[in-house]
């Protein structure tokens, strides 16, 4: 789909206890559909949200984990009847396996069981438990499987088991709090970021460190990541949100195993509706953007949640509302303005649209 695809892009909106429609969302009139678990949909409770190699969404809810194929959503217990039904994290490698991360532990499914199309509400899809650890994964360009499950660690296979390694990263500790890693993603020249309770980490592709050091009070809510294709990282501290263009790799010399570097913004900016964002141009530097005196919708929300469209477009739910960051201007939707609130996790499907999920709810855009 050719850009602006924003404006042409339908809404899927997920809403526990609504009744099913569409409707017009935003000034552009963007299309809107709302589900249900009337729909299928196991909770409006959306920890997770995953699009799979073959089209498949998942949503990852609090009462099961739901597929949806593209015309309706089966909802499965992972593991047998005495299995907790939360579900927090799906990750398909490159072989095809299936990690599920839940509340009771994490599970691996096979891919034929994945594509079972028998539909029940109370069916458990069989599983192999493979440890009592949670978290989220990333497999690298190398085929190497990493879980963060607050640590870091790889998943390596020994005698036909799957084990976590302990992965030590030799941080300068901080004594405040315990690190915990919260996201993993990888850039186009093989850095692997970690979004982090002590801030931000690039691992280089020679296993060199960067570490960005930062403080994050509890109480201001979730940070949260995404690595654009373009390679600029887009990242949340506390009440703010950030955009940083890294350092290229030739520019990064030296023998050390660990480069400090400050996580200091350049340029603060405001962010306002319809106007252009300016961003980081030159290796290391970090623009910050926080809400102009007449609203304080970046400010406000507790939790916010960063991702990246096929068409380059990067979203940022933060609560009652989403920001729009497309072709260099800003977009912001509220719950005002028909989008439902508590928007939190995101995820593209196969044919451009934006899911949402939140507290009590999913949807796509």
């Amino acid at each position: 789909m050719n850009l602006p695809r924003s404006y042409a892009r339908k809404i899927s909106l997920l809403l526990i206890g609504l009744a099913l429609l569409a409707s017009p969302l935003f000034a552009k009139r963007l299309p809107v559909t709302i589900f249900t678990s009337a729909n299928g949909l196991g909770s409006g409770f959306v920890d997770y949200i995953y699009r799979d190699s073959r089209g498949f969404m998942w949503f990852c809810t609090r009462d099961g984990l739901s597929r949806y194929d593209g015309s309706r959503f089966v909802t499965y217990r992972i593991g047998d009847t005495s299995s907790p039904p939360g579900i927090e994290v799906i990750f398909e490698t490159r072989e095809g396996e299936y990690y599920v991360s839940t509340t009771g532990g994490t599970f691996r499914l096979r891919p034929d069981i994945v594509s079972d199309n028998r539909s029940s509400f109370d069916r458990a899809m069989s599983a192999e438990f493979v440890f009592g650890s949670r978290g989220s994964f990333l497999e690298d360009r190398n085929g190497r499987l990493w879980f963060n499950n607050g640590p870091l660690s790889r998943l390596v296979k020994r005698d036909g088991k799957t084990e976590l390694e302990p992965y030590p990263l030799e941080l300068p500790t901080n004594p405040s709090r315990p690190l915990q890693i919260s996201e993993l993603a990888e850039s186009l020249d093989g850095s692997i970021w970690m979004n982090s309770s002590w801030g931000l980490i690039r691992r280089l592709p020679d296993e060199r460190l960067i570490f960005y050091p930062f403080e994050s009070p509890a109480e201001s809510g979730s940070n949260s990541m995404v690595v654009a294709r373009n390679g600029m990282v887009w990242l949340t501290v506390g009440d703010k949100v950030h955009a940083m263009l890294p350092e290229p790799l030739e520019s990064i010399t030296g023998g050390e195993k660990l480069i400090l570097r400050d996580f200091i913004p350049s340029q603060r900016l405001v962010f306002t509706a319809g106007k252009e964002v300016q961003l980081p141009k030159r290796g290391g530097e970090i623009f910050e953007y926080m809400s102009d005196r007449e609203t304080t919708f970046v400010e406000n929300s507790y939790s916010k949640r960063l991702v990246e469209t096929s068409d380059g477009t990067i979203w940022i739910s933060a609560e009652n509302v989403l920001f729009e960051v497309s072709n260099g201007f800003l977009q912001v939707q509220r719950s005002t303005d028909g989008l439902p609130a508590v928007m939190s996790r995101m995820a593209e499907d196969s044919v451009g649209n934006l899911w949402i999920g939140g507290q009590r709810w999913i949807g796509s855009h």
